[in-house]
């Protein structure tokens, strides 16, 4: 299950390749010879291709430094969360949707629900991947149980108890088996930076192209943050993905 960018080659102009890079998702299986694509796989197949944009965009010619390679977490979730955002704009999500037996596009209405479909709750989705890092970083500061840890965090995040048996932490892999261990809240503060980046651009040409060649071109080679800074003028802005969420 799931979806994944990998490269298949890198930029060398010794080896003559430019940057190549493959996305495999697993997605719904065609139906009397079409494939319909619920919303959740299109968000998908637009965070994957993000990720392929900052592999093929490279300038760099050294694989430790190039597309995603040498970039913090939180960089390398910058370009395919702000991918994301693509598939909500009005005419993109209708020029992609069509019903399947009269195929006209969604209406109006209806493209209304999805937008509030997707906000729903969104404040609560937020405080809890706030608990995730919260809980992250204080497990990795200290040498109390870590149950406990999470049980001082569900204090100031949580509205209702856990019950006794609940061992979820068991199964958090991002933490204990993905490689985000003392960095889970890298998922949050790239989906900040890419709701940024998202309205700061609003389709101008020029800061989109500030966006490639500060962002997507030159990778790990220098420092993100201070890159996305210059790119920006600025640090985030919080208010971005607040706006996004439906968070007013």
């Amino acid at each position: 299950a799931g979806a994944w960018m990998d490269d298949y080659a890198g930029l060398s102009s010794r080896a003559s390749t430019i940057p190549t890079a493959f996305v495999v998702g697993n997605f719904n299986k065609a139906v009397e010879g079409e494939t319909y694509y619920e919303i959740d796989e299109v968000v998908t197949l637009f965070h994957e291709f993000g990720h392929a944009l900052h592999h093929i965009m490279t300038v760099c010619e050294y694989p430790s430094v190039a597309g995603i390679s040498g970039v913090p977490w939180d960089g390398v979730e910058l370009p395919s969360q702000y991918m994301e955002n693509y598939v909500y704009e009005k005419s993109i999500f209708k020029s992609m949707t069509e019903h399947r037996n009269t195929k006209e596009s969604i209406p109006d209405s209806l493209y209304k629900k999805v937008i509030e479909s997707k906000n729903f709750q969104s404040g609560m989705g937020l405080v809890r991947q706030c608990s995730f890092s919260l809980w992250d970083m204080e497990t990795h500061m200290t040498s109390d149980d870590t149950y406990d840890v999470l049980a001082k965090i569900d204090e100031k995040t949580s509205l209702m108890d856990k019950v006794p048996e609940n061992r979820f932490l068991n199964s958090f892999l991002h933490i204990f088996a993905g490689g985000y261990d003392a960095g889970y809240y890298s998922y949050k503060w790239a989906e900040v930076m890419s709701a940024d980046a998202y309205s700061y651009i609003n389709g101008d040409k020029q800061k989109s192209d500030d966006f490639r060649s500060m962002i997507l071109e030159v990778g790990g080679s220098l420092d993100f943050f201070d890159q996305y800074k210059k790119f920006r003028g600025q640090e985030p802005d919080l208010k971005a993905v607040l706006k996004l969420n439906g968070i007013n």
